[in-house]
């Protein structure tokens, strides 16, 4: 069985740890998404995804510019 992500309706959250101090989190939203599910034998299941990085929000737009430079 396959699924497709809705796009429109997903993303994915991310967090790192800013000088030890605190935590930044933001979200990416996710391009392109399917989940490939076999029931009889989950180990032959799989996950493909396409993640924009450009769209990377953290709630602050400087420092999204900078994650999103070179």
């Amino acid at each position: 069985m396959t699924w497709k992500l809705d796009p429109a309706h997903s993303s994915v959250t991310v967090s790192a740890r800013h000088m030890m101090i605190t935590t930044v989190r933001g979200t990416l939203k996710v391009a392109e998404a399917s989940i490939d599910f076999d029931a009889e034998h989950p180990q032959r299941s799989s996950v493909e995804a396409r993640i924009d990085a450009a769209s990377i929000d953290t709630g602050v737009e400087q420092r999204d510019a900078h994650l999103r430079s070179p």
